[in-house]
């Protein structure tokens, strides 16, 4: 199970790209030149004020334009309702949605239902093929991953870093 405990962590990945470890998952966040950003999975929700906070403090971000949820789990949901409520994009693919607006009980884990998500915290903008899309004066490509951990995950690529970021389909362990 992610954990929400510890300090949160930036690590630079380039010029204007950065993963923050410590809130429930990796969350990458890319800097655009105008005060904007993408960020990609939004960590807990118990997390999410702290990053935020984080995101807008030391990476010198006003706003979050696009966020991304590479899949429906709540480590990666966590931001969704804060970001949704001030009228962020979220992308996902079709499936995420779906599974955001309705409850989850996982009879694997314990009977562990998790909750639906507000309508304005599940994904606005959604897709089944892959795509660009231009965030923040930024070029960013998405696409399906095919049921890998979910079936809705994504990737999200960003060109300029030459970054591809998988969520939770590709680990090292």
């Amino acid at each position: 199970q992610p954990t929400a405990s510890g300090a949160l962590e930036i690590t630079r990945l380039g010029d204007a790209l950065f993963v923050v470890r410590g809130a429930g998952c990796n969350v990458v966040v890319a800097r655009g030149p105008g005060g904007g950003a993408t960020m990609v999975d939004g960590g807990l929700k118990e997390r999410s004020a702290e990053l935020l906070s984080l995101v807008r403090s030391e990476l010198s971000v006003s706003r979050i334009d696009t966020l991304f949820n590479s899949c429906w789990h709540p480590d990666r949901t966590g931001a969704n309702e804060a970001l949704g409520a001030a009228g962020t994009r979220i992308m996902a693919h079709e499936n995420t949605r779906l599974w955001l607006g309705r409850d989850v009980t996982r009879p694997w884990d314990n009977n562990r239902t998790i909750k639906r998500l507000p309508p304005e915290a599940r994904p606005n903008a959604t897709f089944y093929e892959p795509g660009t899309v231009e965030v923040s004066g930024r070029e960013v490509g998405y696409g399906y991953l095919l049921q890998a951990h979910t079936d809705g995950d994504i990737y999200v690529r960003f060109p300029t870093e030459n970054v591809l970021v998988t969520g939770a389909a590709v680990a090292t362990t």
